[in-house]
């Protein structure tokens, strides 16, 4: 479990502090060990008193997305912003695959690291992470992925250029949605159930929104390993994907 804690703002300037708790398994809680204590709470001390923008939990690997700045001198009752000192994508926890910081590595991750591929060429706005890979858009609406991208797949390779700019994203094992500032709805990859596809657009990125018979604009979006859920502007949940437990 990821735990941010808003503290209210002091004369010290006090914005957050970043606090974990969990299973340690592979390092995934990101406190320097390996070791299991899952009955404490421990606090990052690389993300205090930044502002928090994003977090993402895989499996045994997490994302977050911070101030390039430290929040201790407020102004206003406000931390600089993203664009008042930038945003650095940290990553730790289990990196068998890459997905941590794009270097598969038989040891895991076991501090916060920011991610060296975007330092100085792109600003990351929103991340995901599901078992094995991460996926990051940019304030361009470039989508890049790391870690498990298949037999072929390359470390940071360039997805998708989404044609507007994104409120939300969501990935399973092996799929992608993005939800549109529009509340338009976009999907890639496939859905798999015991070995067999039950969607598969690995051709390209699909406009879900466009192939509904009625107009429906989204509002939230998240996702299980083979199946999706979506939340309309009129608070109606739909879902779709692999059903062998129902």
């Amino acid at each position: 479990m990821v735990q941010i804690r808003h503290a209210k703002l002091t004369q010290k300037g006090l914005f957050n502090h970043f606090r974990v708790t969990g299973s340690n398994i592979n390092g995934s809680l990101g406190i320097g060990s390996q070791e299991e204590s899952s009955l404490r709470v421990h606090t990052l001390h690389e993300l205090n008193y930044k502002r928090l923008y994003q977090v993402a939990v895989g499996d045994f690997h997490t994302l977050a997305l911070a101030s390039g700045c430290t929040c201790l001198t407020v102004k206003g009752g406000t931390c600089k912003g993203l664009e008042a000192c930038g945003a650095d994508l940290y990553a730790w926890g289990f990196n068998m695959h890459g997905q941590v910081d794009g270097r598969p590595s038989q040891e895991p991750v076991l501090r916060p690291r920011i991610v060296p591929f975007f330092v100085g060429k792109k600003k990351v706005t929103h991340l995901s992470a599901c078992r094995s890979r991460s996926i990051a858009v940019t304030s361009d609406n470039q989508v890049f992925e790391w870690g498990f991208t298949g037999s072929d797949g390359e470390q940071f390779q360039q997805l998708h250029q989404l044609e507007e700019p994104v409120k939300e994203v969501r990935i399973g094992l092996e799929f992608n949605l993005f939800l549109g500032q529009s509340g338009a709805l976009w999907y890639s990859g496939a859905i798999t159930q015991e070995g067999e596809n039950v969607v598969d657009t690995y051709g390209g990125l699909i406009n879900l929104t466009n192939r509904m018979p009625v107009a429906i604009k989204f509002k939230r979006i998240d996702c299980g390993y083979s199946h999706a859920l979506l939340v309309d502007e009129d608070d109606r949940l739909y879902a779709f994907g692999a059903g062998l437990y129902g």
